[in-house]
């Protein structure tokens, strides 16, 4: 019985690394694009006050240039934030998933 909660345990810590992986290829994704998109306003041969559409959370919407950069920029410094918080869950996730095998293999050595 002991067993197959130290299984658990290994897989529960393994899908936990992966889906914050998976959470940090998305959010790259997002950064990226975030990252196009103000390049894009910056480079725009409008005018400073002309109003751009810009697409959040399902909606588009009519905003002034700069709210429209502003906001992209906010949200560059939130999924940088994320970024940074996912990878030290996985770093440590994975420290202790050394750690839980390495006290596995211990308990399985043979006792003289």
């Amino acid at each position: 019985m002991e067993y197959l909660r130290h299984q658990a345990h290994l897989e529960k810590l393994a899908e936990d690394i992966l889906t914050n992986e998976h959470l940090i290829l998305d959010l790259s994704r997002r950064q990226k694009e975030n990252k196009h998109a103000i390049e894009s306003l910056k480079q725009g041969t409008s005018r400073a006050d002309k109003k751009v559409h810009f697409f959040a959370g399902g909606l588009f919407m009519k905003l002034p240039k700069q709210n429209a950069q502003d906001l992209l920029e906010a949200d560059q410094l939130r999924i940088a934030e994320e970024l940074n918080r996912l990878k030290e869950s996985i770093r440590i996730l994975s420290k202790e998933l050394a750690a839980v095998k390495a006290g596995s293999v211990e308990r399985k050595a043979p006792v003289a």
